[in-house]
């Protein structure tokens, strides 16, 4: 978060930001903060529902697409560096079951939009006039890192999850050259060896504005540790509380109060001692400690602590950290786990759950208010986070593999404590599935081609005894990525390995089934399987508590059929523009994306924690790759695009609402769907094949959960519902 929104507005105030044009930087290498380059392209005008629709913000691309073109003509390197794992007090904050503002503002405005729409019941939920999005709130990107870390991959670009503090990272990068010059917050202003840093761009007008340190301090006549100490007052990434010296003032004047408790020959500490509240004192000294100790990785490979040597042999007993230093930036994990986190191999939120105990399950976007969500939440203990824990600790430190991590939902006051311990390791029940092949790139598809019903892979297969020399190291990235996924699948309980076997269970029909579909349409149909065998709820039933744009049919049986078909329309992202959506939305949709997206985000992590487990156990040649290598290797890792946006969902809702409501008159429903879409809302490129791509995946879908009716693997009654659903499907597309 920045130091105080104000900030900014105190640099023009005082004249401070210089102006140049974008061209200064030719031939340079630049290194970008990406929260706080994304927070500035989605400005408070820019993406108003995306928090009522979820997905990709769909202006995104483009903005980036036309920055990365203007660097390119200009030989500009951009470096993008994400942050990874919170400090203490990020982690603290972020993951607390208070409702965050942003969450509250959300619930205000599902609120007064619901109070408005119970009022105007329509077959099409109405274009809301509010925006979604707390602009007092930091925007956060973690849900779409993935998403990022494929684009950057596809245009070809340079990115880095850091180890932790983004800033830091780029501190380091420009103390040791990597990187010429800093786009960053304000936070900027606090790094010791950063004399400059850019914070605007002005892509249009091709110019950027940056600010002096040295002329900044001059200006307020303060030095670095009191702007320091101001900063972590006020609130910032180091300490992100605004303390309670300054309550009673707005948020625009905090930044200024800071400044005048100092100009006046006052002292921040002082101010804060007075208070005699320990719990704050000693928030405020971790965070002023933090600046100095934030731990980066740096050219050995290492990740340690970014103005402290730990090689001097003796150590200078003057520069020593604290000896309470976990405190303030968590517990240390091994180097290695922190190279696959800058690769955006391993989600920073697993590794966070090694270091502080506790995997926090946070509310989704819809608020998380239908039982059947929680029910879903509930089930991954068992169905996930015990397996990935249990991975990760234990090819490390024995303190991780007993410590106690504990699984915190939202809605629960009782906390779950994961059974990572488990015995033997999971690791064992799984290292004799090893893939050998001459294929070099992994792309799902084939890899589902080549699971055999009758011969399962056949030789390809290493026994029970898994990698045990050196000649079966997993070389290619087919054969790492192959290796990694059949074990997750395993895992999964969609195969069964026994005795140096693979064997077919009960689901691995329907697993095999996937093969024969649309690849553009393999993982979303094993998404639906794998949330049908976890069977927390039924597809085909209505949340408790009914939510805000739900089916206006009444009738039981057709209301079902129309759930189901936006159920499983939501399953597909419609093609975009380039703008942002303005359009009808729905909650209750919002609220099964929801769904998909947990059961998404577990699929994938459990797939990063066998993946990082393999990796770790040695079973891969690491020291051969380089970093593109590596890169690339990430880039066909599967589940990588995050769950999309809910408009295709509401679009097939609102059809089949008017269907029923027409007799049946298909072509009536989608005409009048059209129109109101192409009237208001003309984001969207193009409906009636959009719809057509949705009946197609939903055929396809039916096909799959035929195999599981004849497996007896689904209930009798929803594939009822399936039945009816493929009927008008089958129907639609013959014309």
């Amino acid at each position: 978060m920045p130091i105080v929104k104000s900030l900014e507005q105190y640099f023009f105030e005082r004249n401070l930001p210089v102006t140049l044009p974008v061209e200064t930087l030719k031939n340079s290498r630049l290194g970008i903060d990406v929260n706080h380059y994304l927070s500035r392209l989605l400005g408070s005008k820019r993406e108003l529902n995306i928090d009522a629709i979820g997905g990709f913000p769909n202006s995104l691309k483009t903005y980036i697409r036309s920055d990365v073109q203007l660097f390119r003509e200009l030989n500009i390197t951009p470096i993008f560096v994400f942050s990874g794992n919170d400090i203490v007090d990020q982690y603290d904050l972020k993951n607390s079951k208070e409702n965050s503002s942003a969450e509250t503002f959300r619930e205000r405005a599902w609120n007064h939009y619901g109070s408005y729409q119970s009022k105007n019941q329509t077959s099409i939920p109405f274009t809301p006039h509010d925006t979604f999005r707390d602009y007092n709130a930091p925007f956060t990107f973690e849900a779409i890192t993935r998403d990022l870390i494929d684009y950057f991959n596809d245009l070809g670009l340079e990115y880095f999850v850091a180890p932790y503090l983004s800033w830091a990272q780029l501190s380091y990068f420009y103390e040791t050259e990597y990187i010429d010059a800093i786009y960053g917050p304000t936070e900027c202003v606090l790094l010791p060896n950063v004399d400059k840093y850019i914070f605007a761009f002005e892509f249009p007008e091709k110019v950027f504005r940056f600010v002096e340190k040295r002329r900044l301090l001059n200006e307020f006549q303060i030095g670095p540790q009191q702007l320091l100490e101001i900063a972590v007052s006020v609130g910032c990434d180091l300490q992100p509380v605004t303390l309670p010296i300054y309550n009673g003032y707005p948020q625009q004047q905090l930044f200024h109060i800071g400044l005048s408790i100092i100009n006046g020959g006052g002292n921040i500490y002082s101010n804060i001692s007075a208070l005699n509240n320990e719990d704050v004192k000693t928030r405020f000294q971790k965070g002023v400690l933090a600046l100095q100790y934030l731990p980066v990785l740096k050219q050995n490979g290492r990740v340690e602590l970014s103005h402290y040597d730990e090689h001097i042999e003796p150590p200078n007993p003057d520069t020593l950290p604290p000896s309470d230093i976990h405190d303030i930036i968590g517990q240390r994990l091994p180097h290695e786990y922190f190279f696959y986190e800058s690769l955006g191999l391993i989600n920073p939120k697993i590794l966070e759950s090694v270091v502080y105990g506790t995997y926090f399950e946070n509310q989704p976007i819809d608020g998380g208010i239908p039982s059947q969500y929680k029910s879903l939440v509930s089930s991954t203990v068992n169905a996930f986070k015990n397996k990935e824990l249990n991975l990760l600790t234990q090819s490390i430190n024995r303190y991780y593999q007993v410590k106690k991590i504990h699984f915190v939902k939202y809605f629960d006051k009782d906390d779950v404590e994961l059974d990572n311990k488990m015995y033997p390791p999971m690791s064992t029940t799984i290292d004799g599935i090893v893939i050998k092949s001459d294929t070099e790139t992994f792309n799902f598809s084939s890899f589902l081609n080549s699971l055999e019903e009758d011969d399962l892979l056949g030789k390809k297969i290493i026994g029970e005894y898994g990698v045990s020399q050196e000649a079966d190291r997993l070389k290619t990235d087919y054969e790492i990525i192959a290796t990694s996924t059949l074990r997750t699948l395993s895992l999964l309980g969609l195969i069964d390995f026994k005795n140096g076997k693979l064997v077919p269970n009960k689901w691995s029909k329907s697993l095999f089934a996937i093969k024969n579909f649309d690849p553009i349409h393999q993982e979303k149909l094993l998404t639906l399987l794998i949330f049908i065998k976890l069977n927390a709820f039924q597809i085909t039933e209505p949340f408790t508590p009914s939510l805000i744009g739900n089916s206006t049919t009444t009738d039981p049986k057709n209301s079902r059929t129309v759930l189901l078909f936006a159920r499983l329309a939501t399953f597909l992202q419609v093609e975009q523009k380039q703008t942002q959506y303005i359009g009808p939305i729905s909650r209750n949709i919002l609220a099964f994306r929801s769904s998909i997206d947990l059961v998404k985000n577990n699929i994938r992590e459990l797939l990063e924690c066998v993946l990082v487990n393999s990796l770790a156990n040695n079973e891969v040649s690491k020291l051969d790759k380089t970093n593109s290598q590596w890169r690339k290797l990430v880039s066909q890792i599967p589940y990588k695009e995050g769950t999309p946006n809910t408009i295709l969902g509401i679009v097939f809702q609102a059809v089949f609402d008017i269907y029923f409501q027409q007799d049946g008159d298909l072509a009536r429903a989608k005409l009048e769907v059209f129109e109101a879409f192409r009237g208001q809302h003309n984001s969207i490129s193009n409906l009636e094949e959009d719809l057509s791509k949705g009946f197609k995946f939903i055929k396809q879908a039916f096909n799959l959960v035929e195999v599981l009716h004849e497996d007896n693997l689904i209930n009798s009654e929803v594939f009822a519902d399936f039945e009816r659903v493929n009927k008008i499907t089958v129907e639609a597309l013959k014309k």
